[in-house]
């Protein structure tokens, strides 16, 4: 028999694995589409693919800071403002791209970055309402 405990944890698990899986979503699109965005946007092809770099550059400034407001604020105030973030990011970048402005675009992709360093947290999250047994 199940336990309540457990029940919810698989739920906990299965809900964060899906949205690790659509958050991480954000990071691919920025790959695929990052550099043909920049050579639309800038006059130098040799930039083109800065979009993509910034969002790696983001990923790698905020992993360690997440975790730590993770674990002081806790993993829900940290994916609330990392979804915050995420949202901010896709907004910037579309209205960069609208108005035609490159290093917008550069900042938004950063943001996003940011944003996918906080997704990277949910498989702890998800590893942290589990019961020992269900580990």
């Amino acid at each position: 028999m199940i336990s309540a405990t457990d029940a919810l944890a698989k739920r906990n698990a299965l809900v964060l694995g899906a949205a690790q899986s659509l958050g991480g979503a954000a990071l691919s699109l920025i790959v695929a589409t990052g550099g043909l965005i920049g050579q639309q946007l800038v006059e130098n092809d040799e930039l083109a693919t800065i979009p993509v770099s910034m969002a790696q550059l983001g990923i790698a400034a905020f992993s360690v800071p997440v975790a730590y407001f993770a674990r002081r604020a806790g993993r829900r105030a940290a994916s609330v403002v990392g979804a915050t973030v995420g949202i901010v990011a896709g907004a910037l970048a579309a209205f960069a791209v609208v108005q035609g402005m490159f290093w917008l675009f550069c900042c938004a992709t950063f943001l996003a970055g940011c944003y996918t360093a906080t997704v990277q947290q949910y498989r702890f999250a998800a590893a942290d309402s589990a019961t020992p047994a269900l580990k």
